[in-house]
């Protein structure tokens, strides 16, 4: 199995019909000795101080909050956080983020962690410490404080449970499991309905290793997998898609920007995720 398009061209899955059947949930892996939450409350107590050190200190506080709650996610996806690979830059470029913003910001945007609005204001509170030396006042600091709590708020709704499991098709059929006519020893086994995908693509992120691995199934048969890690660009369209799940219109989107990136034959227009379960 050569790429993802291939995977999809094999499987014939149409697009325009897709159903998506989510397998397991994951939650967050704990990384860091200080999390964004304490930077938050440090922040919040330096405030109350209502002095020009404490002022300071609430800023850069806020600001280390984002800069943790960022590199937590980058650490849960396995993307190095020190050095973020080439290969981000190619959802990036697939987007209208704003190129003033830091490349880790961006990251954040193209990823669905955050509104690109809360980004911008994020980015423009943390210059004006850093390169302008300016005190804000009092109300200036509560503001980039509650953009720094949104920030965090809006991001630990995507990574404090992730749905890392899931199958995309176009149908499926039941079938009792074990057979009604099969021996059995027992005669008050029970039957259970099941439901498999006669074609379909499953999409598992690895969270010991840190990749995706890509399978297909073609007339109920499994086929050899393929795997993305933070080196390659899919892997970062993934991420995008995971996030995307609670919107259908984020979702038939993210859905769309990768397959134009894998130039798919198929007009965005006619892209429709029909379920997410």
């Amino acid at each position: 199995m050569e790429d993802l398009l291939s995977i999809f061209k094999i499987t014939k899955i149409d697009f325009s019909k897709v159903i998506i059947k989510n397998n397991s949930e994951r939650s967050s892996v704990e990384h860091f000795d200080l999390k964004p939450r304490d930077f938050i409350r440090y922040a919040k107590d330096d405030l109350n101080n209502n002095d020009k050190k404490g002022f300071v200190n609430s800023l850069t506080n806020s600001k280390r909050a984002i800069d943790c709650q960022i590199d937590t996610i980058f650490y849960n996806y396995g993307i190095s956080f020190d050095k973020i690979p080439s290969a981000s830059e190619k959802l990036i470029e697939s987007l209208n983020v704003n190129n003033d913003l830091p490349h880790k910001l961006k990251m954040i945007q193209a990823l669905k962690f955050s509104p690109s609005n809360l980004t911008t204001k994020t980015r423009n509170f943390r210059n004006r410490l850093e390169h302008y030396y300016q005190i804000p006042n009092e109300k200036e600091i509560r503001e980039s404080l509650e953009i720094a709590e949104l920030f965090i708020q809006s991001c630990e709704s995507k990574i404090k449970w992730v749905e890392d499991d899931f199958i995309i098709t176009n149908e499926s059929f039941g079938y009792l499991y074990p057979h009604p006519f099969a021996p059995v020893e027992n005669s008050h086994i029970g039957y259970l309905q099941m439901t498999l995908y006669k074609n379909n693509v499953s999409i598992t992120f690895d969270n010991e290793n840190k990749y995706f691995k890509i399978t297909p199934t073609i007339d109920k048969m499994e086929n050899e997998a393929i795997v993305y890690s933070q080196d390659n660009p899919e892997f970062y369209f993934l991420i995008r898609i995971l996030n995307s799940k609670d919107d259908q219109i984020d979702l038939n989107e993210s859905f769309a920007l990768l397959l134009k990136y894998k130039d798919y034959p198929l007009p965005q227009k006619n892209i429709n995720i029909e379920n997410w379960y």
